[in-house]
């Protein structure tokens, strides 16, 4: 089974890396352990950032549901990739009703520090939960190599660390230390002129390893 945009590595990450030995079949039971630890630390690195670095798609039939607080500035768990619908509900005796905002009345904000969407047309984003309806597709990406937007390298590298640190001798010749120095090694790459540092935590505690700590007090959100 494909692991899909919302895994942060491949497999052909964790062979490059030697966490993975090469030339195992798609069904090997190695490779099927080392795709589920690469979907459970994506998902781990998710909750401790309390974010997602992939592009998620929301569509009419299935959107993104948002509680409002009646004022103008509506809060997202992600930085806006493209918005292009907004709907908002109006309830009258218990009737809800929705209508769809033109574009002129609000602003997207892809701020990753503070992703949300700004009601400029003197109303503000109705009370309740779920009283806001977006389509689009939302995810804390960066530009990579091609300028294109991508998971972080910062989270791909990190993923790859936690794998290496959950994977023991999934069908590899090296030692488990060997194998987390190598994850680990690169504290920080240059890409296409852009500068990645690998921070340590300095004090915060998620996973227990330093390394992949610090990196998530970087992308870590301060609200939700």
């Amino acid at each position: 089974m494909a692991l899909g945009p919302s895994a942060y590595c491949s497999l052909e990450d964790l062979i490059d890396e030697n966490v993975l030995a090469d030339g195992l079949e798609e069904d090997d039971p190695a490779a099927v352990r080392a795709e589920g630890l690469i979907r459970s630390a994506s998902r781990q690195l998710d909750a401790h950032c309390r974010t997602w670095f992939w592009p998620r798609e929301y569509s009419a039939e299935a959107p993104l549901e948002v509680g409002g607080r009646g004022g103008t500035s509506l809060h997202l768990s992600a930085p806006p990739v493209l918005v292009t619908t907004v709907r908002v509900v109006a309830r009258d005796i218990g009737i809800a009703t929705w209508s769809t905002l033109e574009a002129a009345a609000y602003v997207v904000e892809t701020d990753p520090e503070n992703p949300s969407i700004q009601r400029v047309d003197g109303y503000g984003w109705p009370k309740g939960p779920k009283s806001v309806r977006i389509v689009g597709t939302l995810g804390y990406l960066e530009p990579d190599a091609e300028d294109e937007p991508a998971t972080p390298e910062a989270i791909r590298r990190a993923c790859i660390r936690l794998v290496a640190l959950e994977a023991g001798a999934i069908g590899s010749r090296h030692s488990a230390g060997d194998r987390l120095e190598r994850a680990g090694r690169i504290k920080s790459k240059s890409t296409n002129g852009r500068s990645v540092t690998f921070a340590d935590a300095g004090g915060a505690f998620y996973t227990g390893d330093q390394v992949v700590d610090g990196i998530i007090s970087r992308y870590r959100r301060a609200f939700v």
